[in-house]
């Protein structure tokens, strides 16, 4: 199954992905304020759940809010 691993998720933020920015800023706006949900992890969150991919992420706390995300812990060893 495809797994979409945190960072890479800003090049195509930054690369103009509307999909990515649009549901991010969606996000940010449900979130932000009630979870502490900072723009770099809803662009993450975003684009997991636009490409229904698992997000592979060490700090699971930051993206449990976001509804409908299947999170992957990952712990080094």
């Amino acid at each position: 199954m495809p797994v979409l691993v945190d960072t890479d998720v800003l090049i195509w933020h930054l690369r103009g992905y509307p999909q990515a920015t649009r549901r991010a800023t969606e996000l940010m706006e449900t979130l932000s304020l009630s979870h502490g949900l900072q723009a770099a992890d809803a662009l993450i969150a975003a684009t997991a759940l636009d490409h229904q991919l698992i997000l592979l992420t060490g700090n699971t706390k930051h993206f449990e809010p976001v509804s409908g995300l299947r999170i992957e812990t990952f712990k080094p060893s």
